[in-house]
C-alpha cells in the first residue's frame, strides 16, 4: 500500500506544476513574437493534409466494424454449444469484443465526417449513414445474441433508453464493475481535460485555434464536473434524509 503524500509534498507537486504551466505560457509567448504568421501557414498547411485524405478517413471505421462482424458471427456459432462452461466464456467474450469494435466505431464515424469535411459532400454523407448503420444493425444483433447468453437482459440498441434499460437489467454485482469502469473513465478524462485546455489556450496564442475550440472543450469538462458534482450531492442529500 502507498502511503499518504505530506502535505509538503502535495503543496510542492502542485507548484512545480504551475512553474511549468507558467514557463509554458512563457515560451510560447516568446515563439509568437518571433514565429509570426509561420505557425498560422503551418497550422493551415496541416490542416489541409489531414481533409486530403478525404473520404478515405472512413477506412478505419469499416476495418473496425468487419472486426466487430468477424467477432459476432464467432460468437453466435458458440451459442448452440454454450451448455459447457468453457463455450459458454468463449461466446461471452467474442460478443464482447464485437461490441467494443462497434462502439468504438461509432464514435470514429463522426471523427470522419468531421475530418473529411474538404470531400465532397455526397459521398461524405453516403459513407457516414453506411457506418452509422452497419453499426446500429451489428449491434443489435450482439446484442441479440448476449440475450441468449443472459436473457434477462432488456434492452434494444434502438430505443433511446437502451443504456438505462441495460443497466436495470444487471444485477448487483455488474452494476457495481460498470460503476468502477465510469470511475476509471472519470479519473482519466480529469487528466485529459487539464492538458487538452493548455495545449489548446497555448495553441490559441499562435492563432492556431479559435476561441471557440477552447470554449467547446472547456463547456465539455464543465459539463463533466457539474453532473458528477450535482448527483454526488443528490446522492449525499438522498442518504442523509434517509437517516
Amino acid at each position: 500500500m502507498k502511503a499518504e503524500r505530506t502535505k509538503k509534498q502535495i503543496a510542492i507537486r502542485f507548484l512545480l506544476v504551475i512553474a511549468v504551466c507558467a514557463l509554458l505560457g512563457a515560451g510560447a509567448g516568446l515563439v509568437r513574437l518571433k514565429a509570426g504568421t509561420s505557425a498560422m501557414e503551418w497550422m493551415a498547411g496541416f490542416e489541409h493534409l489531414l481533409a486530403g485524405f478525404g473520404p478515405w478517413w472512413y477506412l478505419p471505421g469499416a476495418v473496425l466494424l468487419v472486426l466487430s462482424t468477424g467477432y459476432y458471427l464467432a460468437g453466435k456459432r458458440q451459442l448452440p454449444h454454450t451448455e459447457a462452461e468453457e463455450e459458454f466464456q468463449t461466446a461471452d467474450r467474442l460478443l464482447e469484443l464485437s461490441m467494443v469494435f462497434s462502439n468504438i466505431a461509432s464514435v470514429y464515424a463522426i471523427v470522419a465526417m468531421a475530418l473529411s469535411y474538404f470531400a465532397p459532400i455526397g459521398p461524405s454523407v453516403l459513407l457516414l449513414i453506411v457506418e452509422v448503420a452497419w453499426t446500429v444493425t451489428i449491434q443489435s444483433k450482439t446484442i441479440n445474441a448476449i440475450k441468449v447468453l443472459y436473457p434477462e437482459k432488456r434492452g434494444s440498441v434502438w430505443d433511446t433508453k437502451f443504456s438505462k434499460d441495460w443497466y436495470s437489467s444487471c444485477d448487483e454485482a455488474e452494476q457495481q464493475l460498470i460503476g468502477q469502469y465510469c470511475y476509471r473513465t472519470f479519473l482519466i478524462m480529469n487528466s485529459v481535460y487539464p492538458v487538452a485546455m493548455v495545449l489548446l489556450a497555448l495553441l490559441a496564442l499562435f492563432d492556431m485555434v479559435t476561441p471557440f475550440a477552447c470554449f467547446l472543450v472547456g463547456l465539455l469538462w464543465l459539463i463533466q464536473q457539474t453532473v458528477y458534482m450535482v448527483t454526488a450531492h443528490q446522492k449525499e442529500h438522498g442518504k442523509a434524509r434517509q437517516r
